[in-house]
């Protein structure tokens, strides 16, 4: 398991240090702050229903527990997409403290000491990147969507075409995000990953006990046949997995990708969960610096 929970009072976190040397690398938790209701207590996200006063304060919080400054934090908009961008020095505090103004990207990149990219999470899966040899930092939220058109792939591309980095010189960790145990998905999100797969059929998606295959993939890698229990077009995907293989396909080694081991909708003690809570709920967050981020 990646990842050493630590904890300051009521506010616990995450930190990806030890598996991603010379960054920091953290995801908070739901607790510490002073949000209410589904939203309790440490929710980081404007866009949910909850308070912007609270939302405002609990980041203020997050920065000052993880000793951060929010001149130095960069939130982009996520959509569920598959946008990558590079980011500098001019997008300092960019979203940090209010809605994100960095509109439809769901990756940032960069090799700036001291910028901090963040962002928001509650299921979706937070991928932590290093070049260690070209000093470059990632952060990306891969949601199905996102994941099915390859953004972790996507964004080691933008590493490698931008800052030189060669993918073999990568460390990756995933942060906690809900796992195979807790996701099922219909015919048209399987539908998504068999496409990907084609005869070689599709290892992060297996049938539910109530699976069946989506429909017109037969023939093309998906299960044949169906019995009894398998009607109803549920399925289990793992996205961690899904995310893993895209990495290894972009060339990093399988030996520096690790997880957290943590389903975010089994431990909605721990996390917030969209699938979980019904969609009304808060959101977690993901930061990654270089050395130089803190004060």
């Amino acid at each position: 398991m990646a990842g050493v929970r630590r904890q300051l009072g009521e506010f616990i976190y995450w930190s990806f240090e030890p598996v991603l040397p010379e960054v920091g690398a953290v995801f908070t938790g739901r607790h510490g702050g002073v949000s209410e209701g589904p939203f309790a207590t440490l929710n980081l996200a404007f866009h949910v229903g909850d308070e912007e006063g609270a939302v405002r304060r609990n980041r203020e919080t997050v920065y000052r527990h993880l000793n951060l400054q929010p001149g130095n934090v960069v939130i982009a908009e996520q959509v569920h997409g598959a946008a990558v961008a590079v980011v500098d020095r001019r997008y300092a505090g960019v979203g940090a403290l209010g809605p994100p103004e960095l509109p439809n990207v769901d990756a940032l990149i960069t090799a700036v000491p001291g910028l901090v990219l963040g962002g928001l999470f509650a299921d979706c899966v937070p991928v932590y990147l290093y070049d260690p040899v070209r000093q470059v930092i990632g952060l990306i939220h891969a949601g199905w969507r996102g994941t099915a058109a390859g953004i972790a792939a996507r964004a080691v591309d933008v590493m490698v075409r931008t800052f030189g980095t060669r993918p073999e010189d990568c460390l990756a960790a995933m942060g906690p995000a809900i796992g195979p145990c807790c996701y099922r998905v219909g015919d048209d999100v399987a539908r998504a990953f068999w496409s990907l797969y084609g005869a070689d059929g599709c290892p992060c998606l297996k049938p539910a006990e109530e699976g069946r295959p989506p429909h017109g993939t037969q023939g093309r890698g998906g299960p044949r046949g169906e019995d009894s229990s398998a009607r109803t077009g549920r399925w289990r995907l793992d996205l961690l997995l899904a995310n893993r293989r895209w990495l290894v396909a972009a060339g990093l080694r399988e030996t520096r990708i690790v997880d957290s081991g943590l389903c975010t909708a089994c431990r909605t003690d721990l996390f917030f969960s969209h699938r979980r809570s019904g969609g009304r709920t808060g959101r977690c967050g993901a930061f990654i610096w270089l050395a130089g981020g803190r004060r």
